[in-house]
């Protein structure tokens, strides 16, 4: 994934963006900190046009590039990846982040994803809902033996 963040910055760069690229371990939603992520970094734009602007960046290096897209023509992403991005949209609080598809030495592609918070609130609302269920019951269960 090195190889390929620094191809994205360049890419980027060679489009008149200035920006830097951060990376960041895991990072807990801070009211549900049950729900967490690892985007492949954070893209902070120092340039005019972006200034101040902040999205996330996730990477994938595919064995086939289908295994990435529900429709190549396109760069949509595959449904779990939308998925994964939404939430980690959601999680970050971020407004957008960069779909960047690295197929070494061949070929890259980069789509921007925009937040879609009834897709992060419908996941966040699941995740919820089964910790109540499977994991409070489960300690609930535990603690009365």
């Amino acid at each position: 994934e090195a190889i390929a963040r620094d191809t994205y910055k360049q890419w980027m760069e060679a489009q008149g963006h200035e920006l830097t690229i951060r990376t960041v371990g895991l990072i807990l939603h801070p009211e549900f900190p049950l729900i967490a992520c690892s985007p492949d970094g954070i893209v902070s734009f120092s340039c005019r046009c972006c200034q101040g602007k902040e999205i996330l960046l996730e990477i994938k290096c595919p064995q086939k590039l289908e295994n990435s897209f529900s429709n190549f023509d396109r760069l949509e992403p595959k449904r779990e990846y939308v998925t994964q991005l939404q939430v980690q949209i959601g999680i970050c609080g971020k407004s957008q982040a960069d779909f960047f598809v690295y197929y070494a030495p061949l070929f890259f592609c980069c789509t921007t994803v925009d937040f879609d918070g009834s897709i992060f609130e419908s996941f966040k609302d699941t995740i919820v809902e089964i910790y109540k269920r499977k994991a409070l019951g489960e300690l609930v269960s535990r603690i009365g033996r």
